[in-house]
């Protein structure tokens, strides 16, 4: 929304400045410190934008150090004591709201886990899931295995095969979109679907509330002020595997 909107528009407009004061390369080339700090927060921005490349918010704050000891080193660009004393006011509890968020996000993830393994119970079936976050760490704890894109043979990984019989658990919150793709080989029963909805309107990875804080396939924005679903799981079995070409 518009709200959100201006929040993301404000958080990059102030990196922008922040950036600017802390990089001045006439102090940077004087200063030794200076010359290390810089080097730091090229490293962090190395390693967000080439290694770990599906930029976000979480991999962001990693440049956060760097460039506050820069800001506040040196008299001309260390911000005055009233205004840091508000960063800190407005800041504060904007970090303890994320800290619950994420807490609660975490919640759903385990207790949904949970509701997942009671219904299938000691049914045969090979157990796979299509999902990301808390939902993949819970899932893998009891013995569920990822679901490997068809597309991923390309990259020197075994596509995942399917078998009637077998339980697939999948949660919208992904980033692996080609997943629906190749779920179109598979006759899917599903057993149970269910929405999990949060009180506190703050979502922190939601693709539907574009807040990006783990992965900007969700958005660029680090958070958002929404209501919308949390995450919907859902639970089904394969009843039959359809002939691909190539297969």
């Amino acid at each position: 929304g518009p709200g959100n909107a201006g929040v993301a528009a404000a958080g990059f407009a102030g990196a922008v400045v922040a950036w600017g004061l802390a990089l001045d390369p006439r102090r940077i080339a004087r200063d030794a410190v200076d010359r290390f700090l810089a080097l730091w927060l090229a490293g962090v921005l190395f390693f967000s934008v080439f290694v770990n490349w599906h930029v976000n918010a979480a991999d962001a704050l990693l440049a956060a150090p760097p460039v506050l000891l820069l800001l506040f080193r040196h008299p001309q660009t260390r911000p005055a004591p009233r205004t840091t004393s508000l960063w800190v006011a407005v800041s504060l509890p904007v970090a303890g709201l994320l800290l619950w968020a994420d807490v609660e996000q975490r919640d759903v993830y385990r207790s949904g886990a949970r509701r997942v393994v009671t219904e299938i119970g000691e049914v045969d079936g090979t157990r796979w899931f299509v999902g990301h976050w808390g939902l993949q760490y819970y899932l893998e704890r009891e013995g569920f295995r990822p679901l490997v894109p068809e597309s991923w043979g390309r990259r020197g990984f075994e596509p995942s095969r399917l078998a009637p019989g077998d339980w697939v658990v999948s949660g919208r919150n992904v980033s692996q979109p080609e997943m629906g793709r190749d779920m179109d080989a598979y006759g899917l029963r599903v057993v149970l679907r269910w929405n999990d909805v949060l009180r506190l309107p703050l979502r922190t990875t939601n693709p539907d509330a574009a807040a990006g804080f783990y992965s900007h396939r969700a958005g660029y924005a680090p958070f958002a002020w929404s209501d919308a679903p949390l995450e919907q799981i859902g639970v089904g079995r394969v009843v039959s595997v359809r002939d691909r070409p190539g297969r």
